[in-house]
């Protein structure tokens, strides 16, 4: 009771500057990349962890160069760098190596009714054990999505990678979603959201693998022109364990309510991230905008 310890840190949320014309743009320093067509189950989710239950969608942001050019068609290229980033993001599970560029660049082109697109990174991870192993990867993505009176869409990569120490193993990792969702005409509208994923890694790219597969289904419903309900449920094939989420939210001009409760499985999933955190709780959140 003599002494009292502390300890902080800051950690800037975002920090980047923007120069924008009227078809391209470009950006540098702290910032959030996300893409793709998916909402829940996201195999395109490189770089961002948003939780689709978080009322605010915050994540984590990325250092890098961030370039974007549109055409008069409404097809656009995407280009980066990304450069200081060792914390693991997306669905990574070993930090890039921190002062090693990763370069990357997104092509989106649009169809009648829609849109289809194809993604590319490069990155250099390093584990760190008796003996470093020196991971390289690379990953391509494709994803589309279509409105047909309802809407539907994909996301699908592939992505190697080559561990090198004392001997040169090469794993291939696969994930695709498939999604649909349709407003009822009932009451305010009913909204429903469902995707199917399914993921897995093998030593070929095509070969057999180690499948896991995950489903997720969303309803949303508004009650006026404040408030909303939504419940969100999860099921973890592989382990037969469903995860569920049930939330209020009301939203004034700079005030945000949101009332939410969850049930999970006392272990996490089989990918270590989708379904949202173990166990049982309730969360509150009020939030001021200014």
């Amino acid at each position: 009771m003599d002494s009292i310890d502390t300890e902080w840190r800051v950690k800037p949320y975002r920090l980047w500057a923007r120069v924008s014309l009227s078809r391209c743009e470009a950006r540098v320093g702290l910032q959030k990349v996300n893409f793709g067509s998916a909402t829940m189950l996201r195999p395109l989710q490189w770089f961002d962890r948003i939780d689709p239950r978080d009322p605010l969608a915050m994540t984590d942001g990325v250092y890098g160069f961030l370039t974007r050019y549109y055409f008069q068609n409404n097809a656009n290229i995407w280009a980066w760098g990304l450069l200081g980033n060792s914390v693991p993001k997306g669905w990574e599970a070993i930090g890039s190596r921190r002062w090693t560029p990763e370069p990357g660049a997104r092509v989106q082109i649009p169809t009648p009714r829609g849109e289809v697109a194809a993604t590319y990174h490069h990155r250099r991870a390093e584990l760190s054990t008796p003996f470093p192993v020196a991971i390289d990867e690379d990953r391509v993505g494709l994803d589309g999505k279509w409105d047909v009176g309802i809407g539907c869409w994909f996301e699908a990569v592939l992505a190697r990678q080559v561990a090198r120490s004392l001997l040169t193993v090469e794993t291939w990792q696969r994930m695709a979603t498939v999604g649909l969702d349709y407003t009822f005409g009932i009451g305010s509208g009913l909204g429903v959201v469902a995707e199917h994923m399914l993921a897995d890694s093998a030593d070929e790219p095509f070969g057999r693998g180690t499948d896991a597969q995950f489903s997720a289904l969303a309803v949303s419903y508004p009650l006026g022109l404040l408030d909303n309900l939504r419940a969100i449920v999860y099921f973890d094939w592989t382990n037969c364990d469903p995860y569920s989420f049930l939330g209020w939210q009301r939203t004034t001009d700079n005030w945000i309510f949101s009332l939410s409760a969850f049930a999970n499985p006392d272990r996490p999933a089989a990918t270590g991230r989708t379904g949202g955190a173990a166990g049982k709780g309730v969360r509150l959140e009020v939030v001021f905008n200014h």
